[in-house]
């Protein structure tokens, strides 16, 4: 039973990774150096906790920022 739980829950935190968007609507925002700071200020507003829940966090900070 614990394995299938982990499984589960590997795969629904893959899932969320997956998800994180990585095209800004504003064409000008639109470049690696800008994702990599508004990931890290996503990443430093919601740290990683041990339930996973720092992904969604994560996916919707950066929609917040333009990011789809």
């Amino acid at each position: 039973m614990k394995l299938i739980f982990s499984l589960l829950f590997s795969t629904l935190v893959l899932v969320a990774c997956a998800k994180i968007p990585t095209q800004n609507l504003d064409a000008t925002k639109n470049n690696a150096k800008t994702f990599n700071q508004d990931i890290a200020d996503c990443q430093l507003a919601y740290p990683e906790q041990n339930s996973d829940v720092h992904y969604k966090q994560w996916i919707s900070c950066m929609e917040l920022k333009g990011w789809r």
